[in-house]
Parts: C-alpha cells; structure tokens; sequence
C-alpha cells in the first residue's frame, strides 16, 4: 500500500514534466500536417515521420494523461479540473483517430500485413485500410489535426489556470471565462 501511495504521488508530481513532451510532438505533428506543397512533403519518409510523431505523440499523451488523473486523486476535484480533464479527453480521443489511422498504413505498406490480407483476416483488414485511408485524406487529416490542437490549446489553457490561476495570460482567462465561469 505504501508503494502504491509513493509511486501514485511522484506520477502526479511529474504530470508537469511527463506532459509538455506529447504536447510539442502533438504540435509539430499539427504543423508537419499542415505543410502540403512540394515533393518532399508528399513523399514516402515524410508521411512515416508524420506517422511516427502522431504515434508516440498520443502514447506519451496517455502517460500525461494517467499522471494528471494521479493529481486528481491527491488534490482533489473541481469544474475547472473537469473541464479540464473533459479537453485532454477530447484531444487523446482526436488525436488516436489519426494515430490509428496512421498506425494502419505504416501495417500496410510493411512485410506485417501479408498474413492480414489473407483468410481469416482480409475481411476485417480490408476496411480498416479503407477507413485509414479516408481518414488520411487532406480534408479529414487536416481538419481533424488542426480541431485536435484546438483541443490542445483549450486543455493546455485550462492547466495553465489550475497551477497559475485563471488570469496567468491573455489566452488562459478567455479561455477560463468561456469554459469555467
């Protein structure tokens, strides 16, 4: 029990620390999504470089997510809290989609996806690539990336207010008034 209650407290305490890594991956990938003109930007190693960012972008988010539950737990619980909590589910929910999406191309295009192609496996692998395939579509990827980092924003913007107060900056206490008050 004890253990559980050390490691419980220091994940808590590292949410800071764990958090601002996924929170840039997930922004260069917003921004690497964004970028569309030339060749290099249509090219094979810069939608796996996407890819890679989006993954371990959204991995790391559950590590932030997972210690700011573990502070939830020590300090308790509050509307700003939720709403804040709300955000940063919204943002994992948003970005995942496209981490998946991406996680299935990467299958696709490698030696792993010839057992998926065949019996029994083909008729559940084929409209998984299908729907990855739609949801990589300029239109879907782009404007989902960039609602993602939206949500980004406001979750952020909410931490801010939790460890800075509610007015810290210009952004977190329009936020806060939109979202809180």
């Amino acid at each position: 029990m004890r253990t559980y209650v050390f490691l419980h407290t220091t994940m808590g305490e590292l949410h800071p620390a764990i958090v601002h890594i996924p929170i840039g991956i997930l922004a260069l990938y917003t921004l690497a999504e964004c970028l569309r003109w030339g060749a290099f930007f249509h090219s094979a190693h810069w939608q796996k470089s996407k890819a890679f960012m989006i993954i371990v972008g959204v991995v790391g988010s559950f590590g932030a997510f997972l210690s700011g539950s573990a502070l939830e737990e020590i300090y308790g619980h509050s509307l700003l809290l939720s709403r804040h909590e709300l955000f940063a589910t919204v943002t994992i929910y948003i970005y995942s989609l496209l981490a998946s999406a991406y996680l299935i191309w990467v299958i696709d295009i490698s030696v792993l996806s010839t057992p998926l192609k065949k019996k029994p496996f083909a008729p559940v692998w084929h409209p998984l690539t299908i729907a990855s395939g739609f949801v990589r579509t300029p239109i879907v990827v782009i404007s989902s990336a960039l609602l993602g980092f939206l949500s980004l924003t406001i979750t952020g913007a909410l931490g801010g207010a939790l460890v800075r107060g509610p007015e810290a900056d210009f952004l977190v206490s329009v936020i806060y008034s939109l979202f809180v008050q």
